[in-house]
This record gives C-alpha cells, structure tokens and sequence, in this order.
C-alpha cells in the first residue's frame, strides 16, 4: 500500500480504520489556496523542511492552542527559519480562513483555506480529531498513529509546554540542519549547474558538460557575457558540502545576490548569444528563494523567467531547468495527471535516451507528488548507467547515501526504543552500493609519492577513511573534528583476522601533514598504526562531490573499494556508524556472495575452502597450545554462517548445514524483535533452513 498507494486518501484511511493502535506512514497530499487566492500543493511546497500542519476551529479549544503555539514559535522563529514552517488549517470556513486571527498573534504563518472544514476529503485520512498538529517531514511524510493521541507535554501549570515541543522537533533527525539543507539544496536545482571542478568555465558551463560531449565548446566572441560576470553569479552558489552548512540568512542571501547578478547582467548584455547560462542561473536563484524563505512569489518569478528564457532560445539539451520550472507549474494545478506531465517530461528529453539530469528531474517531479514507485523507477535507471557522468555525481551520491536512503520515506517518528535501533540496523546492512560507481582519483603519502586509484589498488577491499587533520575532539561539543580512532581500530583488527590479508585500510586527511597525522594516531588509546595520505586540495578535490562526502568537520567519511576501484559502499558523515561495523559488514557480505557465486558454478571444493578459512567449525574437543580445551565457542557473522549453510548443504552434510542454518534463523529473530520488525533478512534465513528441512525429510523417503 505504501508503495502503490501513497498519497491515496481513501486506502490512508483504510489503513486508519484497520491497523488498530499501529504507526504508519503516508505522504500529505493535495491542493490548497491560500488565503491570497494562490494555490499551493503538496507535499511539493513543504518539501526541504518540516513542516507542522495545524488544524484548529474557534471551538473546543482551538484559539487557545494556536495562541500558545505562536508564542512558542516567536521564542524560537530564528532557529527555526529553513527548518520548520508552521500551516494553518482553519475549520471554521472563516471568511479570510482564519487569517486575521493568526496575523493578531505576531507570526507569519501559511494560512490556507479547507473547504468544508471537517467535511473536506483530507479530514478523515489525516485528522479525525481537532485541534490537530500533524508533523510532515523535510520528503513529505507524516506519521499517523492509530491510538490518536494529540496530547502535549504540559509545563508546570498544568498547560500544554509549546516550548519543549519546538525544543524537542529541532533534535529530531528530520529537522538537523545540514539535513534539511541539503534535501533544500537539491530541490532547487543547485546541483544542475555546479562543477565538480569548481567554479565555470565559459565555454563548456556545466549544463554543457551534462551533455556528455554531445555538445561542442561554446565560441566567445565580443558580444560574450563577460567571464568576470559569469564568474561572479557562479560565485554565490556553494558547493557541498559547505552548501549545507551556511546559516539560513546566508543561504537567503547567495540567492538574492545571484538574482541580483543576473539581472544586471540581462539588462546590460540583452543580446548576448550565451545570455541562457545567466537566464539559467536566475531561475534556480528564484527557485532557492522559493525552498529557502517558502516564498511562493519568488517561485512565480521564476516561471515567467523561464518561459522567457525559452523564447530567446537554448542550445540543445540545455533547457532542463526552465523546463523543470515549467513542468512544477503545470503539476500545481489542482487537475493535472501528474504521472502523464512527468512521463511528457521524459519523452520529451530524450526518452530512453534521456540525460541523467533529466532523469534526476523527473525523480524529484515524482517525490513533489507523492509518487514514490515512479521516483524507484526514476532512481533505477539513474544507478544502472548514468552515475560516471561528473554532472550527476552530487544526485547519484543523494540517491546512494544511506541515511537519505533510510530517512527518504521514513515517517517523522521515533518514540519507542524500537526505532532507534531500526536505524542502527539499516545503517550498518551488509549490502552493497546497487551501482557501479568508480573512483578515480590520486592521494599524497607522507614520503611524497602518489597513491593512483584504481590503478595502485592492490588488495580485494581497501578501506579509505576521510577526515580533517588534527587536533581531534577530545571532549563533546569543543568545535573540533572527530577522531577517526574509534572507527578505523575495528576495521584495522578485522583486517588482521583476514587468513589472505585481502583487506587494506588508509586514512585520507584533507589537508595537514600525513606524517603528523600518523603520528597522532600512534599517540591515541588505540596506538591506531595504519598508512596515512592527504587529498589534494582538500574538500575543493572532485573525489568529495563523487563520493558525497558530508559533515568531514565533525565526522568520518569511509569508502570501501574493491581492487578495481568499484565504489561497493561509501559512509557520509550523516551515516557514519559509530561502531565501526559497517563496512566489515559489507565485506562479510561480499564473502557470502563469492560462496554463493562459486556453488552455482558447481565449484564446490572453492566454495568449501572459501568459507572454511573464514569460519572454521568449532570442535568441542580441540584444545589450545597448552592443552587446555577450548571452550568457548567462536561468534561468526551471520553472512558467513549462512554460506557455511549452503556449502554443508551441497557436500551433502545436512545435519551441520541445518544447525547453522537454525542458529542464524535464531539469531535473526533476535535483531528483528528487538526492532519489533521483520527483515528480509529474517525471510532468507528462514527459506534457507526450510529448504534444507525438506532436502532432509525427502532424503528419508
């Protein structure tokens, strides 16, 4: 339902009405105009923030309510700019939908009209009792929770404490700052004209570039908007991952600034033949104004900027973003066929053939709608065969990255200690990137010579932790980078433990001396002993835009590669697992699929040495070098547990394969109820013993 169904009222309440005393998520959805007459459409305008809708009516308490939540949101409206805005619903079919009553109380909320008030189709689905708050993420996504319960936390006089409720929404991951500047980044269109390279180069601009070379270098000539010009426009667009961390204000500022640039530049080059790069940079200023200040004026500019722009024309393949404009305008009217608009929209591009950038738009167009199988479908071919381009690097490590991977459609709820641990557990999944993504790239040693990747790889996984150079943190909240001790020692102890050392683990700093890096390292807890490089121009180097590497000031950025340089998983600094199991996970997973692989070639003495090396059975009789009999039994993952299992099961030993088998089917039920969740994982394991259950009883027969 959740896939095929998202947005759809009638199954949302259909669920409501079913799944008695349960959490589920849906997106919201729907079109309404606000109290000026302007329509607004969700969950497209609420998209790259949170978002609290507020249902009230006059009646039953609802004034009271809204009057302590306003005076909440003026103590906090500063921390709160870019990261939550606040809805009215009123349900009183008000003439002015309420608005002269929330304007009296000093905020500037969005007050939008509901027809019908408690009649109107989205009552049922996603209200059902009033004065409602419902909490809507930075992706679109709300938590409806059967019990119903609306009841806040109360301050000492017994009222409801407003403050701590904004308090406790800004800790919450779906209001983290750099998260939702990032998801607001993107939204835009940043990433549509950033080089990976930095900065712009007159002839081949990046919306040139994104054409794979299908397009020629563009000729200068006198009439050319000048390159200081271009270069000033392109300078108040950030590249991430500093992007994501600017203050709101700033951010608010870049745009304008851009928007300002631009016009000047229109206005004093109208006839310039490469006017379109600057028409283009001015529409996605507007649009950054829009996601940034939810300023549905700058998004109206917009649009009249890009059917400008398309008038005067554009090289072939360059129009996407006036187009991405265009089709968001055509998708906000209240009967648009969303799915005919996006489907038009990749026709028109090309089709099969459609750039990636096109299909990073029409991925986004999907999520603006609610359409999250569209937006899978979208997502696949991005990852099959157009993550190379330099132009799609940024998106393609969005799509990749595991903590938007997990919170993308997650709800906006965490109560519980169950959910804490569902995203420790999909954090650290053992499966690799489901692309085939290369790095390509050259790192400095402390003895002066160049690392080449892929080229000087020489183990089957090498393990690359980015970080800043020291000093490290030595306490909480000191403003400095966190040491990569912590996560590099188990990766460094796993690797020992590996019987064909097929496991190589760097430090990569950005910037510092790698020889005091090192040394740092030897002096810490761990005496941490591992290679140290640098990376070449710090985070300004073209590997951090390939990777997606995050949040590098307060976190580690890990990447595992294998010996050809194939990206099979990369850690962002939103996802770094603080146990440092992650990526051993992923290589105990790879160790299970070389199993499997060597089995189904009829490879089974391969297969049998493979996994023996790595799991060798426990014999309760053995003794140790001193002739003392060892006891305890040794705790193998359950990825090589499992191939253990199928080895056992074709050598025809199926009492040693069905014991493996049942202890992993044990050990996942473990995990899986701790998360009060079942896994695939759980639905493999299970299959698996099944199977080799009835290999045995038909061997009886």
């Amino acid at each position: 339902i959740e896939k095929r169904f998202a947005g759809d009222l009638a199954m949302i309440s259909f669920q409501r009405d079913k799944l008695g005393g349960q959490v589920f998520g849906a997106p919201f959805t729907g079109s309404f105009e606000n109290s000026q007459g302007k329509i607004l459409r969700y969950p497209m305008d609420a998209l790259g923030r949170s978002t609290l809708f507020l249902f009230w009516s006059k009646q039953d308490a609802g004034e009271k309510m809204i009057k302590g939540i306003a005076a909440a949101f003026l103590e906090k409206k500063e921390e709160l700019a870019g990261r939550l805005e606040i809805v009215s619903f009123n349900l009183d079919e008000l003439p002015d939908a309420g608005e002269s009553i929330v304007r009296g109380l000093g905020v500037d909320w969005q007050v939008l009209r509901l027809p019908g008030g408690r009649k109107n189709p989205i009552y049922d689905p996603y209200v059902r009792s009033d004065p409602k708050l419902l909490t809507l993420s930075p992706t679109g996504n709300t938590a409806l929770i059967m019990s119903g319960t609306t009841r806040q936390k109360e301050d000492t006089e017994g009222e409801p404490d407003y403050a701590r409720m904004f308090q406790s929404t800004l800790a919450r991951p779906w209001t983290e700052p750099r998260y939702v500047e990032q998801l607001s980044s993107l939204l835009s269109g940043d990433f549509l004209i950033l080089d990976p390279d930095g900065g712009i180069d007159p002839k081949s601009p990046p919306e040139l570039k994104a054409l794979s070379g299908t397009q020629k270098p563009l000729t200068r000539t006198a009439a050319s908007v000048p390159e200081e010009t271009l270069r000033a426009i392109q300078g108040c667009f950030v590249a991430p991952p500093l992007r994501y961390r600017l203050p709101h204000s700033e951010i608010s500022k870049n745009y304008a600034k851009a928007a300002e640039l631009c016009r000047k530049a229109i206005a004093d080059h109208p006839a310039a033949p490469d006017l379109w790069i600057v028409h283009n940079r001015l529409i996605i200023a507007l649009l950054g104004l829009w996601k940034t200040d939810s300023d549905l004026g700058k998004l109206a500019e917009a649009t009249t900027e890009a059917k400008i722009a398309l008038t005067a024309g554009f090289p072939t393949g360059c129009e996407v973003i006036a187009r991405f404009c265009l089709a968001r305008e055509t998708l906000r009217q209240p009967k648009a066929e969303s799915r005919t608009v996006i489907n038009q929209w990749v026709t028109d591009c090309g089709g099969d053939k459609a750039s990636g950038q096109a299909l990073a738009v029409a991925a986004l167009l999907s999520l603006e709608v609610a359409d999250r199988m569209r937006f899978e479908d979208y997502r696949g071919m991005i990852l099959k065969d157009r993550t190379e381009d330099p132009m799609m690097w940024t998106f393609s490590a969005f799509l990749l990255d595991r903590y938007h991977r997990y919170w993308l459609f997650q709800v906006p709820f965490t109560a519980g200690w169950s959910y804490g641990r569902r995203e420790g557990y999909f954090m650290s999944v053992g499966e690799s990137e489901d692309a085939r993504r290369l790095l390509k790239t050259e790192l400095q040693a402390a003895d002066g010579k160049t690392l080449r990747i892929p080229e000087d790889l020489d183990s089957e996984f090498t393990v690359i932790q980015f970080t800043n150079p020291p000093p490290w943190s030595k306490v909480r909240e000191d403003g400095l980078p966190q040491s990569p001790e912590r996560l590099i020692k188990p990766m460094i102890d796993f690797a020992a433990t590996r019987p064909k050392g097929d496991v190589k683990v760097l430090i990569a700093s950005f910037g510092g001396d790698p020889a005091a890096t090192h040394a740092e390292l030897l002096a810490g807890r761990s005496k941490v002993d591992c290679p140290v490089v640098s990376v070449p121009g710090g985070i300004g180097n073209s590997a951090v835009q390939r990777l997606g590497i995050l949040s590098e000031d307060t976190e580690v950025n890990s990447v595992m590669l294998d010996r050809q340089g194939r990206i099979l998983s990369m850690i962002s600094g939103l996802a770094t697992n603080k146990d440092g199991r992650t990526l051993i996970n992923v290589v105990v997973r790879q160790d299970e699929k070389q199993v499997i692989a060597a089995l189904e070639k009829g490879e089974i003495d391969k297969a049998k040495e493979l996994i023996l090396a790595l799991a060798p059975p426990f014999d309760p009789e053995a003794v140790d070098a001193k002739g003392k009999k060892i006891l305890k039994k040794p705790e193998y993952p359950l990825a090589h547990l499992r191939a253990r299992a199928r080895v056992y099961q074709a050598l025809g030993q199926l009492d040693l394969a069905l014991a493996d088998a049942e202890e992993v089917v044990k050990l996942q039920l473990g995990t899986d109820g701790g998360m009060s969740l079942r896994t695939d994982e759980l639905d493999q394991s299970e299959a698996l013993r099944d199977s080799i259950l009835k290999l045995k009883q038909d061997t009886k027969k």
